[in-house]
């Protein structure tokens, strides 16, 4: 994963880094297989990036995270 890309986002958004840095450390550590972790792991997510997603769109994450795993294009969703 390019990470420059995630520096980017962090530096021109208001976004508490150190919550992000948990968030990956939490990442790392879980099944990511499992609907229900991922389902967490996003609403963590949403909470860190100060974001709201409806029911469809974390359908659309889950299912791009099970196909393609976690990948630079799951950023098109925090735009």
């Amino acid at each position: 994963m390019d990470i420059s890309k995630v520096l980017d986002i962090l530096g021109d958004s208001n976004i508490d880094k150190k919550e992000v840095f948990k968030l990956v450390d939490l990442i790392k550590n879980v099944d990511l297989e499992d609907e229900d972790n991922l389902r967490s792991i996003i609403k963590k997510a949403c909470i860190v990036a100060k974001k709201d997603i409806d029911e469809e769109t974390t359908k659309a994450i889950i299912k791009r995270v099970q196909t393609e795993g976690l990948s630079m294009s799951l950023l098109d969703y925090i735009k």
